[in-house]
């Protein structure tokens, strides 16, 4: 059975899109080329992809199965070219590594100083950004590593992406905040009732419904900004376990003890990189030197 990836790149994107129109904008098609391949598809394969009997076109149960596997097999296909592609390339010069700003301190570091020990030839740039600036560094190659929070993310993508465990987030607060002075029993209640500063990466990747508990919430880009409010007693915060072992938490900042409210607070990270032959002496020792923060 004959099909191009032109093709399956049509079909994925009008399913996506579920719109013969909107697909042909964003594909820079004629209306009438899309949906020409679809039907063409459809042919190919013996069922049809979308129904066209109501005013707009609705995908078949049979469309939504065949989606994954040509999902799957596109970007199989865009991995095959950078697996190819990275074979005829020399040694890199430079290795740009991203990460949210949730990620501690003690953990770029550590990524820092395994480059530098076992390449040091090569120049490093470290940079914070989401994720979402993060898949598109890695896609156009100006980055080459990314440290991200991946819940709630797609098992389908053409980089690679290694599950390195879980960041546990615990409740903290400036050692003279009223939540420490209150009984057990109403800890909670006095977190839910007091503000809460929060993470701004935890907030634009999709964890706000996880991590918000309190009404009164702001947010802060800036990790050590935040543990300067936090220390300062503006609020109390959701922070990584490790965050308290750095110098801007140390003897400022305290755990809030919760009976077990909190306790299934944990955060799935994967370091992110382009399928390249030439960089993956460097991924294994990143994976080796910051597996031990990783539950």
């Amino acid at each position: 059975m004959q099909y191009s990836l032109e093709q399956l790149q049509t079909f994925i994107t009008a399913y996506e899109l579920n719109s013969f129109q909107k697909a042909a904008i964003k594909l820079n098609k004629h209306r009438t080329t899309v949906g020409q391949v679809i039907t063409s598809l459809e042919i190919q394969w013996g069922v049809t992809l979308f129904d066209r009997s109501a005013r707009s076109v609705q995908i078949t149960e049979e469309g939504k199965l065949l989606y994954h596997y040509a999902k799957q097999t596109l970007e199989q296909a865009k991995s095959l070219d950078k697996i190819a592609l990275s074979l005829a390339e020399n040694g890199l010069e430079t290795v740009t590594i991203a990460y949210g700003s949730f990620v501690p301190h003690a953990i770029v570091l550590s990524m820092y100083q395994t480059l530098s020990e076992n390449f040091p030839s090569v120049r490093i740039n470290l940079e914070i950004c989401s994720k979402k600036e993060a898949k598109q560094g890695i896609e156009n190659g100006s980055i080459h590593f990314a440290l991200m929070n991946v819940h709630q993310s797609q098992m389908i993508h053409s980089f690679d992406s290694t599950l390195l465990g879980h960041l546990s987030l615990i409740p903290v607060a400036g050692k003279q905040h009223a939540v420490h002075t209150v009984e057990d029993k109403d800890r909670y209640s006095t977190m839910r009732s007091s503000k809460q500063l929060i993470i701004q990466s935890f907030i634009e990747d999709d964890l706000a419904t996880r991590i918000i508990i309190s009404s009164q919430h702001d947010q802060v880009a800036d990790m050590t900004l935040l543990a300067k409010l936090i220390s300062d007693g503006e609020g109390w915060s959701l922070l990584p376990q490790h965050s308290l072992e750095e110098p801007m938490c140390h003897n400022q900042i305290t755990k809030i003890e919760l009976p077990a409210a909190l306790s299934d607070m944990v955060v799935p990270v994967a370091l992110w990189c382009p399928h390249s032959v030439n960089i993956a002496p460097i991924k294994n020792k990143l994976i080796q030197s910051i597996s031990p923060y990783f539950s």
